[in-house]
């Protein structure tokens, strides 16, 4: 008993680590983001004037068009630097996709188990109930498997147990 305990345990505690390295490598994963994001806003006025400099320096460049130089650089900068901006919205949608394709193959997959539960048992006298039956496990499988993860099923989705007696 105290075995199974301290397997259980030590699975958990295993689960909660990943779980935890997972978030720390999302929080590293914004964190970059937003530095990169961030930064470059700051350092794209400051690299213009330093890259204008010589020539200002040199009186080939007047003020005016150091300032005009710096600020073109700038907005050139920020039509660029649209996918860090919207690198989130990106992601929300690659993440969406990839939740919808999932439901789409479990669902295929589930019709396609189903049909042939159907044609293997058209000749059992209780076949509704044993298809009704498979369909609910493998329901319930695919729901655990990770297809349906992201919500919990409700009171009336709950498939009822039946045995092959009646």
């Amino acid at each position: 008993m105290w075995n199974i305990v301290s397997q259980h345990r030590e699975d958990l505690r295993s689960m909660l680590d990943n779980v935890i390295a997972r978030w720390r490598d999302l929080c590293m994963q914004l964190l970059r983001t937003t530095t990169v994001g961030h930064v470059n806003v700051l350092f794209a006025p400051v690299l213009a004037w330093i890259l204008c400099a010589p020539k200002y320096l040199d009186g080939t460049m007047a003020l005016g068009e150091v300032v005009q130089v710096a600020a073109a650089f700038v907005m050139v900068q920020g039509a660029l630097n649209w996918f860090v901006d919207n690198y989130h919205r990106l992601a929300d949608w690659v993440s969406s996709v990839n939740r919808v394709s999932a439901l789409l193959l479990a669902l295929d997959q589930i019709d396609a188990h189903a049909t042939s539960l159907k044609l293997a048992s058209s000749s059992t006298p209780n076949r509704d109930r044993e298809f009704a039956a498979a369909t609910c496990n493998l329901r319930d499988s695919y729901r655990v498997s990770g297809a349906w993860k992201s919500r919990r099923p409700m009171a009336s989705e709950k498939c009822a147990t039946r045995s092959p007696l009646g």
